[in-house]
């Protein structure tokens, strides 16, 4: 079994990239195994991005900024820590299932199982939270 949790997938500036993470996953798998893939929803984050926000967490202001743009979101996070400003920014691709089942295609893996949440309820394509995504190596 390998796990992909926590959105650890599409970071990668291109499809050729997130496909040949997913051939050498395919290829590390032993015939039958299994890979999880604990992904963002990306109909659900579009409808629901918040673009602007601010957190205190342990008197540090964070503000943090999102947008979407050449079908990655962004995610920009400002705060000051001990007198130095810090600016980090993050983006990650919008990958939709269908996609994912591109890739498994090509990738000699077959989707066997997909789930919205944690809690394991069915996914719904406009509003599940995650999508969980369990594949099979042929």
């Amino acid at each position: 079994i390998i796990l992909n949790l926590f959105t650890s997938f599409g970071y990668f500036e291109n499809e050729s990239e997130n496909l040949q993470v997913m051939q050498n996953i395919s290829k590390a798998l032993k015939p039958n195994g299994i890979v999880v893939i604990e992904y963002l929803n990306p109909d659900e984050v579009i409808k629901n991005l918040t673009a602007r926000e601010s957190k205190h967490i342990e008197h540090i202001s964070f503000e943090i900024s999102k947008s979407i743009k050449d079908s990655f979101i962004y995610k920009n996070i400002k705060f000051c820590h001990n007198g130095k400003n810090h600016n980090h920014t993050e983006k990650v691709m919008l990958i939709r299932k269908n996609q994912f089942e591109n890739y498994f295609e090509i990738s000699n893996l077959t989707l066997v199982n997909i789930f919205g949440d944690h809690q394991f309820h069915s996914y719904q394509q406009s509003t599940s939270p995650r999508m969980i995504l369990i594949a099979q190596k042929i």
